[in-house]
């Protein structure tokens, strides 16, 4: 069959693999074969660093892959780490942007950042109000 479902974001590691997000999860291609890494929630962002992490986003999510002690892609929520109140402020993870030192998920409301690079550990996660953007709860009354 042919798969239908669009690209909506695309990054190339240090190595020249090619990683797209898509409604299925991460999608990559070595220049020979095609695979496919199920996520929970469609992504719609992606973005590679040089130290092998693949940061990704989409619907209520984000986090990163990274390759195991076999070398397999792992993903790690890093919106699970947030306190409860604010993973469900998550909306849709549309860019990530790697600058500074850290890594930026932006959606629709705010930015959630951690410390990236070779030595992270991706254990805090805090979140940014965007500007125009209230203090508190964004839920409509």
């Amino acid at each position: 069959g042919t798969n239908t479902t669009p690209m909506w974001d695309g990054a190339q590691d240090a190595r020249g693999i090619l990683y797209m997000a898509n409604s299925d999860g991460l999608v990559s291609f070595d220049g020979q074969r095609w695979a496919l890494q199920r996520t929970r929630t469609p992504l719609r962002a992606v973005v590679a660093d040089d130290y092998g992490h693949i940061f990704v986003g989409g619907l209520e999510e984000f986090g990163l892959f990274f390759p195991n002690e076999r070398g397999a892609l792992t993903y790690r929520s890093l919106s699970r780490m947030l306190a409860e109140s604010a993973a469900r402020a998550v909306r849709r993870v549309e860019g990530i942007y790697l600058a500074g030192g850290n890594v930026y998920y932006v959606d629709q409301n705010k930015a959630y950042y951690t410390a990236a690079g070779p030595q992270a550990d991706f254990l805090t996660v805090a979140p940014i109000d965007l500007p125009g953007q209230s203090q508190g709860s964004d839920m409509a009354a």
